[in-house]
């Protein structure tokens, strides 16, 4: 949320997607607020910054995968 907010961190929204796409992969209890801010950070990327980031997302989930 502080990079979505820019709360005691710079404002980064493609960080801040980076971190709530990887939140919503491990959610296992079906909270919603995880997409619904990842979609909020989108709205602010380019569809450049937006497929570099989800690609980014794609890499860490595969070298980090969920027990």
């Amino acid at each position: 949320m502080n990079y979505l907010k820019g709360e005691g961190v710079p404002q980064d929204y493609a960080e801040a997607y980076f971190l709530f796409d990887i939140a919503t992969a491990y959610d296992s209890q079906g909270d919603d607020s995880g997409t619904i801010y990842r979609d909020q950070a989108a709205s602010h990327l380019t569809k450049t910054v937006l497929l570099a980031t989800q690609e980014r997302a794609r890499k860490w989930l595969e070298a980090h995968p969920s027990n």
